[in-house]
């Protein structure tokens, strides 16, 4: 949300999850079936995109940007510091962020003022005056996101200056530090990223992967600069700061299906057990998301997946891993009963990759 509109849909179509799901999620909006397995397929979908901001009917992610409605994008958010706030917004944060017993009182009293014909004052100025009267600290709380009045009345000049220190006292509560933005940065970033990943434009393509090294020799740039560039382009994208076990769980899969064999993951999954046998000092908290009021669990629960990329995650972290203990192909093939034809892509696809230092 803190990019402009334009590079806001440059990263948001090479995420997994919108590869992944838009397809299905448009299907689902184009024509919604909801007691079909269909149905509820496309509802996910279009669940896990509101996930990465979007939030309306997804377009091919080889669209250009003048195909793409940017409200569908949280356009609304100007360079991702404010937006205004509809009944909408105000209806789904009360619904967030109010205890139950709040929303049930605010309810009711929405409910009695629909039985009110408009303009019958006294009416209205009764419930109004119930709504005061409510004994409910929670009301007089601040959302999580602040939303503020503006008196349009009021000069500029003035309004700007009670923003920003409101803003500034807020930051400073909050311990926020104040940072600039390099969004004349944002192309160099997607330059490395498309190279180093294979981005063709509405998909990943393995075969034209480039190491960071010939990157840095083509863009005649430092080794380090194209790698930072690269954990740069990652976090825009992903959200978080690059990992490789992150990298794995959100690329991994997807990047190195059409090396492992068909046949390998149903084998791998009915041999191999549910829980990884290769101890990693990988904490879950890498992984799974912050644990918040009505969104508890581990990464396995909140995040619904397939056992069988569950499967190829593990088969791929454990790869890394044995790579990372100084393991020979042949030892890690017999490890995890791989066909050496399979250990071989695989491991030499992630020795490459660490080399890197990526």
């Amino acid at each position: 949300m803190e990019l402009p509109i334009a590079y806001r849909w440059e990263f948001t179509r090479r995420h997994p999850y919108y590869l992944l799901f838009w397809e299905q999620a448009h299907r689902y909006l184009q024509d919604p079936k909801d007691d079909t397995a269909e149905g509820m397929l496309g509802k996910a979908a279009v669940f896990m995109l509101t996930l990465i901001g979007v939030t309306g009917d997804p377009r091919s992610p080889g669209a250009e940007l003048d195909e793409v409605e940017t409200a569908d994008l949280s356009g609304a958010w100007r360079n991702g510091a404010i937006a205004p706030i509809t009944f909408r917004g105000l209806a789904g944060v009360m619904l967030k962020e109010l205890p139950p017993e709040s929303r049930l009182a605010i309810g009711k009293l929405l409910v009695d003022s629909a039985s009110i014909d408009d303009g019958d004052a006294p009416h209205d100025y009764h419930l109004f005056s119930e709504f005061l009267k409510l004994q409910d600290p929670s009301l007089d709380k601040m959302p999580v996101a602040p939303i503020i009045g503006v008196d349009v009345n009021a000069p500029l000049r003035t309004i700007v200056a009670a923003i920003e220190q409101w803003v500034r006292e807020l930051k400073a509560q909050q311990g926020i530090p104040e940072h600039r933005r390099h969004y004349d940065k944002l192309p160099d970033y997607l330059r490395v990223w498309d190279l180093r990943e294979g981005w063709i434009g509405d998909c990943y393509d393995s075969s034209r992967e480039r190491t960071l090294q010939e990157i840095a020799i083509e863009l005649s740039e430092s080794l380090s600069t194209v790698r930072n560039r690269y954990r740069s382009a990652f976090r825009y994208i992903a959200g978080q700061d690059y990992s490789p076990e992150l990298w794995v769980r959100l690329f991994g899969v997807m990047k190195t299906s059409k090396v492992i064999e068909p046949e390998a993951r149903p084998r791998l999954t009915t041999r191999r057990p549910w829980r990884s046998p290769v101890r990693r000092d990988v904490p879950e908290t890498v992984l799974a998301p912050q644990e918040q009021e009505g969104h508890r669990g581990s990464f396995l629960v909140n995040n619904v997946v397939t056992p069988d990329m569950l499967e190829t995650a593990e088969l791929l972290m454990d790869i890394q891993t044995l790579i990372d203990r100084g393991l020979s192909n042949e030892q890690i093939a017999d490890e995890l009963e791989l066909s050496r034809e399979t250990a071989d892509d695989l491991l030499e696809y992630f020795r490459q990759r660490q080399q890197e230092g990526i």
